[in-house]
């Protein structure tokens, strides 16, 4: 109980309490809360409450504690940096934060600066050993996110320091996984030798093929966290390419772009491949809307779920509706589904009827499209702005009930209002986050989240 005292006035910034709470012994300063393993010095930090992070460092708190990779893995050194809060930095970086120390995604706190163009905590993590040649799981340096988003202040930084900016290409990719391959004939055997068994990949599954063995491949050595959710394979997307349906990767320049200006530019392009560069599953999406049949989408997102549940957590809403969840690890997907109403809808038709879902998308995007004045101009920068990431792990450690902003509620429609756009184009109105969200669960009475995977709810 008192670390909860502890936590929660680390998020209050209530000094004289926090205080109290250490110097009694009754709370420890490194306490961890499940489910997001949310520190207080992460709370602190994440506050920009530079006195805070002070009292808790002289109690020993660790800087290098990470939260859990589900919620981003950050240390309180990465929250600072993204922030622009150099004091707080240099702080942590004087009680022994580790500068390189890499987040769920591969990036260091230098990564996470130079994607919000923050120049003096660049130069900061610079001059404690930051080093500005490292890159994320995406083969990308620090000075690269600078150059792609324009932030032409830390460009200089580096420029001083004679940094390029860097991406992996498709050899190091290979290189980097661990896959050998050999271009030419085939190599003759010796005498005697037996060749390798081809008939399963490197995680024991059937063989489906070299460019998605070499993905996984890939995945299991840069992500440890990928074993535990792989997915079905996705789709070839030069396959898609070819088909009409998918185009390259967007430039930064598009993804600031309205929407359905970039549509326009590409009309025989699904919408939805415009979001494939947040993820292959996106490109699913786009080949189910090409078939008519979302089961491929909602089988892909169905299996990746976690079925490790726990206690009820219940989420008390600004417009006075309340919301009971397990799923904590996935908390963005069950407030996503009850926000926009996707838990409201007939589960069956939805994800067995495509007309059924075109209707209910439609119905849904036109109320979106009344609430959201600057509708016909958002861009897929938006929709990376209304990441929830970091709320829904506070909210997530906080104590029962859990308090759902308006600003929470709003990123949640702004996020499908987004969607809703990228299902405009050449695949018809149909949304597939609607179809996952009615085969994810179901709503009973109390407003409690039941789960598919777990039998509560009838699979569809």
């Amino acid at each position: 109980m008192a670390s909860d005292l502890l936590l929660r006035a680390a998020q209050r910034g209530n000094i004289e309490e926090a205080a109290l709470l250490l110097e009694s012994g009754h709370a420890q300063p490194n306490v961890v809360m499940p489910p997001s393993d949310t520190t207080p010095l992460h709370a602190a930090s994440r506050a920009g409450n530079l006195n805070m992070v002070n009292l808790l460092l002289e109690a020993q708190a660790n800087p290098n504690a990470r939260e859990a990779s589900q919620c981003g893995g950050r240390a309180a050194l990465h929250l600072a940096a993204q922030a622009n809060l150099t004091e707080i930095a240099n702080n942590l970086l004087a009680k022994g934060a580790n500068p390189v120390m890499r987040d769920s995604r591969g990036q260091t706190p230098l990564h996470l600066a130079a994607l919000e163009g923050h120049a003096d905590v660049t130069r900061l993590l610079l001059g404690h050993g930051s080093d500005p040649n490292m890159r994320d799981y995406a083969g990308f340096n620090a000075a690269w996110w600078a150059k792609e988003f324009k932030h032409q202040e830390v460009l200089d930084v580096y420029a001083a320091e004679q940094v390029q900016p860097l991406k992996m290409t498709a050899r190091e990719r290979l290189d980097f996984s661990g896959v050998k391959f050999r271009v030419g004939g085939k190599k003759k055997k010796k005498e005697g030798e037996r060749g390798k068994s081809r008939d399963k990949t490197p995680s024991g599954r059937p063989w489906p093929g070299p460019k998605i063995a070499v993905l996984e491949t890939f995945l299991e050595k840069v992500l440890p966290s990928f074993r535990a959710w792989r997915l079905p394979a996705p789709p070839d997307r030069a396959d898609l390419e070819r088909q009409g349906i998918c185009k390259a990767q967007l430039t930064a320049e598009e993804i600031r772009t309205p929407i359905l200006q970039l549509m326009a530019g590409s009309p025989k392009q699904d919408g939805w491949c415009l979001y494939g560069i947040l993820g292959p599953w996106a490109s699913v999406c786009a080949q189910a809307r090409k078939e008519q049949n979302v089961r491929l989408y909602t089988e892909l997102m169905h299996q990746s779920r976690s079925e490790n549940l726990h206690a009820q957590k219940r989420l008390e809403f600004s417009d006075g509706r309340a919301l009971s969840i397990r799923d904590r690890e996935n908390a963005e997907d069950d407030i996503y589904c009850f926000a926009n109403g996707y838990y409201n809808l007939s589960r069956a038709e939805v994800v067995g009827d495509y007309q059924a879902l075109e209707e209910a998308s439609r119905h849904s995007c036109s109320k979106l499209a009344a609430e959201f004045p600057n509708y016909e101009s958002l861009s897929l920068a938006d929709l990376m702005k209304a990441s929830t990431e970091d709320a829904i792990s506070t909210l997530m450690s906080d104590l029962e009930p859990a308090a759902v902003d308006s600003s929470m509620l709003q990123s949640m429609r702004l996020q499908a209002a987004v969607r809703c756009l990228l299902s405009s184009g050449s695949g018809g109105p149909a949304m597939c986050d609607v179809a996952y969200c009615a085969r994810r669960g179901c709503l009973n009475e109390q407003n409690q989240v039941g789960y598919t995977v777990l039998g509560e709810c009838p699979d569809v």
